[in-house]
C-alpha cells in the first residue's frame, strides 16, 4: 500500500516537473530573444502657408519591441519574388538621433531616412527587412511595403 502509493506521489511530482520546466522553458525563450518591427513610411511635409507639399522623406521605422537590446547592421528590401536573387539595401541617415547600424535599446526606435539606391520601379520591391549584427533579419508585413508603394506611386502621379 505505501509502495502503490509513492508510486502515485512519483508520478504526479514527474509530470507537473516535466509541465513546469515546458513552461518556464517557453517564458524564457521569448524573453530573451531579439524582436524588431520594421515598417516603411513615406512622410509629406507640408508648407502651412501654402497648404502644399514641399518634400517626400521616405524613412524606415524599426522599432525594439523585444526585451534585449539589438545592433543594427543594414536596412533594406528583398526581393518581390522568392526565387529572385539579390536584394536593395538603402543607405540610412538617423532622423531620430539613433545611430543605425547602432545599439537599439527595448522599448526604443530608430527612424532612418532612406536613399533609395537603384530602384527602377518600385513595385518590384518585396518586403523590407532590418538585419542584426548577428545576422537576424526581421521583415516588414507585406501590407506596410503596398501601402509604402501606393504612396510613392500616388507621389509620382501628382508631379
Amino acid at each position: 500500500m505505501l509502495q502503490a502509493i509513492s508510486i502515485i506521489v512519483g508520478v504526479v511530482s514527474g509530470i507537473s516537473g516535466l509541465v513546469l520546466g515546458i513552461l518556464n522553458y517557453l517564458a524564457q525563450r521569448d524573453s530573451s530573444r531579439p524582436r524588431l518591427q520594421v515598417r516603411p513610411r513615406l512622410i509629406s511635409l507640408i508648407d502651412r502657408e501654402t497648404k502644399t507639399t514641399e518634400h517626400n522623406i521616405t524613412v524606415m521605422e524599426v522599432c525594439n519591441v523585444g526585451n534585449v537590446a539589438v545592433v543594427g547592421s543594414s536596412i533594406g528590401f528583398l526581393p518581390k519574388r522568392k526565387g529572385e536573387k539579390g536584394h536593395v539595401i538603402v543607405s540610412p541617415h538617423s532622423i531620430s538621433g539613433q545611430a543605425w547600424p547602432g545599439e537599439l535599446l527595448p522599448g526604443r526606435a530608430a527612424v532612418l531616412r532612406m536613399k533609395m539606391i537603384s530602384v527602377s520601379d518600385p513595385n518590384e520591391l518585396g518586403r523590407a527587412f532590418a538585419s542584426t549584427l548577428v545576422g537576424d533579419t526581421f521583415r516588414s508585413s507585406r501590407a506596410d511595403v503596398r501601402k509604402f508603394v501606393q504612396d510613392l506611386a500616388d507621389v509620382e502621379a501628382r508631379k
